[in-house]
C-alpha cells in the first residue's frame, strides 16, 4: 500500500507540473510552429511573388552595353604607307530596346495564367493547414480521451486496492478464504497492468500532440477534461451544397483545371504571328596615336548611331511540334475534367458517410450514457452487497469491469462523435485556418 500511495503522489505532482492546453491554444499553437504550415506559406508566397512574371511580358526590355579597349601596335616596313608604332584607344556604348506588341495573345494568357498559379498557391495552402488543424485537433482530443482513460483506470486500480486491502483483513479475521484474497491479488495486478498500458497510451498521445505543435517530443503538457459534443447545424443536403462550393480538394483541382485550359491557350498562341519593336542607340569615340610622319597628330573618330524598326515573325513550320504540344494540352485538359469530377463524386459520396456516422455516433453517446448510469447502481449496489457479506467478491468484480467498460465507452464514443464532426467541418471547409 505505501508503494502504492508513493506511485499515486508521484503521478499526481507530475500532473499538476503539466502544462493545462486549452483546444484554442493547441491549434494556435500550430498555426505558429508547424513545420507543414510554415512550408505551405512559403509556397504560397513563392506563387504571389512570381505575379510579377505574368506582368513582364507587357512591358519592353531595355539593355545597356559598353566597351573600352586599348590596343598598341609596333611595326617595322619600308613601305611608304606604314603606321610605324601605334596606339588605338576607343571605347562605345549602346542602349538597345525590343518590346513584343503582339505574340498571339500569349503574354495575356501568361499574365492570368500566374494569377491562377497565385490562388491555386492559396488553395494548396488551405490544404495543407486544414490538415495540420485537423491532425492537431484529432490528437487533442486523442490526449484528452487517453488521460480520461488513465483516469477511470486509476479509479479501477483504486477499487481493487480497497477489495484487496479488505480481503486481506477478512482472512486474518478468518472470514475469508485463501482463494478470495488470491483472486483479489490477480485482480489488482490486472487493473495495475491495464493502468501502466493506459499511461503509455497518454505518452504517445503527448508525444503526438506536441510534434504536431513544433514541440520536442516530451514537452510536457495536459489537455482539458473534457469533450464537447458541438450540434451539426446543417442537415446533409446543406452539407453537400457546402462542401461542393468550398471544399478545399475540390477548389484546388478546379484551378489545375483552369491552368491546364490556359495552357492550351498558350499552346494554341504558337500559331499566331508575332510582332516586335526594337530600336537601339550607339556611340562611339576611337583615338589612333602613331609616330609615323605621315601623322601630324593624333586620329580621331566619333560616331553616333540609331535605329528603330518592326520586326514580324510567323513560323511556317516546325516538324509539326506544335499540333503535337497542343494535342498534349487537350488532352491534359480532359484528364483534370476526369480528375475535378472524381473529386466531387467523392467528396459527394464521403459527406453521405461522415452525416450518418456523426449521427449513429451521436446515438451511441446517449446509449453508453444510459448504460453508465445502470453500470454505475449496479456497482453501489454490489458494493453494499459486498460489505454486509451478502454478495461474493466476484460479483463485485464484475460490477467494477461492467462500470470501468461502461466508462471507457461512453469516454470513446465521444471522441468518434467529435472526430465525425470535424471531418464534416472540414469537407465543407469550415475550419477556422487563421
Amino acid at each position: 500500500m505505501k508503494i502504492l500511495t508513493l506511485i499515486l503522489m508521484t503521478l499526481a505532482a507530475s500532473l499538476f507540473a503539466r502544462e493545462k492546453l486549452t483546444l484554442e491554444q493547441a491549434v494556435a499553437e500550430a498555426l505558429k510552429n508547424n513545420y507543414d504550415i510554415k512550408i505551405a506559406r512559403g509556397n504560397a508566397e513563392l506563387a504571389e511573388n512570381n505575379l510579377d512574371k505574368g506582368i513582364s511580358g507587357f512591358l519592353p526590355s531595355l539593355d545597356l552595353s559598353g566597351n573600352a579597349a586599348l590596343s598598341k601596335s609596333e611595326q617595322t616596313s619600308n613601305s611608304p604607307f606604314s603606321f610605324g608604332n601605334s596606339t588605338t584607344r576607343s571605347w562605345s556604348g549602346q542602349v538597345s530596346l525590343s518590346w513584343t506588341l503582339f505574340d498571339g495573345f500569349q503574354m495575356f494568357t501568361n499574365k492570368e495564367r500566374y494569377e491562377e498559379l497565385e490562388k491555386l498557391g492559396l488553395s494548396q495552402k488551405r490544404t495543407a493547414v486544414e490538415n495540420v488543424i485537423v491532425a492537431v485537433i484529432s490528437s487533442y482530443l486523442n490526449l484528452m480521451t487517453q488521460e480520461r482513460l488513465l483516469d477511470v483506470a486509476e479509479n479501477t486500480l483504486e477499487i481493487s486496492a480497497e477489495r484487496l486491502r479488505k480481503e486481506e483483513i477478512r482472512n486474518n479475521l478468518g472470514g475469508s478464504s485463501s482463494a478470495g484474497l488470491l483472486n483479489a491479488k490477480v485482480f489488482y495486478n490486472n487493473d495495475k497492468t491495464a493502468k501502466l498500458n493506459q499511461e503509455l497510451n497518454v505518452e504517445i498521445a503527448r508525444k503526438n500532440l506536441n510534434i504536431l505543435l513544433g514541440r520536442e517530443p516530451d514537452s510536457p503538457v495536459s489537455a482539458e477534461s473534457e469533450i464537447g459534443l458541438m450540434k451539426l447545424k446543417y442537415d446533409e443536403d446543406e452539407i453537400l451544397r457546402a462542401a461542393l462550393e468550398n471544399n478545399s480538394q475540390i477548389v484546388s483541382a478546379a484551378r489545375n483545371l483552369k491552368l491546364s485550359e490556359l495552357n492550351t491557350g498558350l499552346k494554341q498562341s504558337l500559331y499566331m504571328p508575332r510582332l516586335m519593336l526594337n530600336g537601339s542607340y550607339g556611340y562611339s569615340d576611337r583615338t589612333v596615336s602613331s609616330d609615323s610622319p605621315r601623322f601630324t597628330g593624333d586620329v580621331t573618330t566619333q560616331s553616333a548611331d540609331g535605329s528603330i524598326g518592326l520586326t514580324l515573325s510567323y513560323n511556317l513550320f516546325n516538324g509539326l511540334s506544335d499540333k503535337t504540344d497542343i494535342q498534349a494540352a487537350k488532352i491534359d485538359e480532359k484528364i483534370k475534367i476526369l480528375q475535378l469530377e472524381k473529386i466531387r463524386s467523392d467528396i459527394a459520396g464521403e459527406v453521405r458517410e461522415k452525416y450518418i456516422t456523426f449521427k449513429k455516433r451521436v446515438e451511441f453517446v446517449k446509449l453508453e450514457e444510459e448504460n453508465l448510469d445502470a453500470a454505475r447502481l449496479n456497482m453501489e449496489l454490489q458494493k453494499e452487497r459486498y460489505e454486509n457479506g451478502s454478495a461474493g467478491s466476484l460479483d463485485y468484480r464484475d460490477a467494477q469491469v461492467s462500470y470501468a467498460a461502461a466508462q471507457n465507452r461512453l469516454i470513446t464514443s465521444k471522441y468518434q462523435a467529435r472526430i465525425s464532426l470535424l471531418e464534416i467541418e472540414k469537407l465543407i471547409g469550415e475550419i477556422a485556418i487563421e
